[in-house]
């Protein structure tokens, strides 16, 4: 997403590890039309059902881009957690965005689909100024970068 980051404390460290991006969950016979890349173009997506958040960042996204594109789309259900999302897509009740790193494995009979443009979360490391020597601090940091490298590739 392309918002600013939220007002840190004074005091403190933040490294932006990257990013987490959003997939499109849908039932395998989902009968969505995929670009040459493979991925879903929302502008496609007119007249869908929709498996949302509750009111949300990506919830605020999905929105956001609907209403931009003067798409149609109905709100079949919302749920306050990626399980119960991916619960009820799997019922049915439509498609839905989960992002990569909150996602649980999907059940049988799901899948993920990259979308074009998606939205993301900035996932960073903060820690307190004071802190940046501490050998703790240092080798917990050293681990999570080694570990979100390790994810990308």
């Amino acid at each position: 997403m392309d918002r600013p980051p939220h007002d840190l404390p004074r005091r403190a460290h933040a490294t932006e590890l990257g990013h987490d991006v959003v997939d499109l969950i849908a039932r395998e016979d989902h009968g969505l039309r995929l670009s040459r890349s493979g991925a879903v173009n929302l502008a496609d997506l007119d007249g869908r059902e929709w498996v949302d958040d509750s009111p949300g960042v990506f919830s605020e996204w999905l929105l956001s881009a609907l209403h931009q594109r003067s798409l149609d789309y109905r709100i079949a259900a919302t749920a306050d957690s990626f399980p119960s999302k991916i619960a009820l897509v799997a019922a049915g009740f439509g498609i839905g965005l989960i992002p990569r790193l909150g996602r649980p494995p999907l059940p049988d009979g799901l899948v993920s689909l990259p979308v074009r443009n998606p939205p993301t979360r900035r996932i960073m490391l903060v820690h307190r100024d004071s802190s940046v020597r501490r050998p703790a601090v240092v080798a917990v940091g050293r681990e999570i970068r080694r570990i979100w490298s390790d994810q990308e590739g």
